[in-house]
């Protein structure tokens, strides 16, 4: 499946997709906040197609040196999953995860 990727101003200086520039702005993920989980995620899951899902997991969050750095933002980029294509180098979509069956292949690590 091919994206179309545009470049577009964020933080991080990779490019996102234009369905993840559409998302990152329909659930007012910043430039700042996508380039802290790309930095800090330590979730990894295998998604299928050359993508995966990168997160930063509780246990990280919950660590003391982590909240003193990150402050605020910590519990903000616990709940955003950053959609990565191996293959375009780029952000296919960002999401929040919720408690359901449909977000749960987001969360899982493998």
């Amino acid at each position: 499946m091919a994206y179309a990727i545009q470049e577009y101003y964020c933080p991080t200086q990779f490019p996102l997709s234009i369905h993840a520039q559409k998302r990152v702005r329909q659930r007012g993920v910043s430039g700042h906040l996508l380039a802290l989980v790309l930095a800090h995620a330590d979730v990894e899951t295998e998604l299928g197609g050359g993508c995966v899902g990168l997160r930063v997991s509780k246990r990280l969050a919950n660590r003391l040196d982590m909240r003193l750095s990150l402050g605020s933002n910590i519990d903000r980029i616990t709940n955003i999953v950053v959609v990565w294509s191996e293959i375009t180098a780029s952000v296919v979509t960002v999401l929040h995860p919720d408690n359901n069956n449909q977000s749960n292949r987001y969360l899982r690590a493998h």
